[in-house]
């Protein structure tokens, strides 16, 4: 299975929308496609982590 690493940068509403798409969307993503995609950091006007 290959892994994608993400770095956001933003986290309003778009960046948001896509964490919830591929949190309940994992498994699917998982057995069909083989991918899984893990946050790995965020960054916005406030500062990073």
């Amino acid at each position: 299975m290959k892994s994608h690493r993400l770095f956001l940068a933003g986290f309003g509403n778009v960046n948001r929308s896509l964490v919830k798409i591929l949190i309940s969307q994992a498994a699917v993503l998982r057995e069909r496609h083989q991918l899984a995609f893990v946050v790995v950091g965020v960054a916005d006007s406030a500062g990073s982590r």
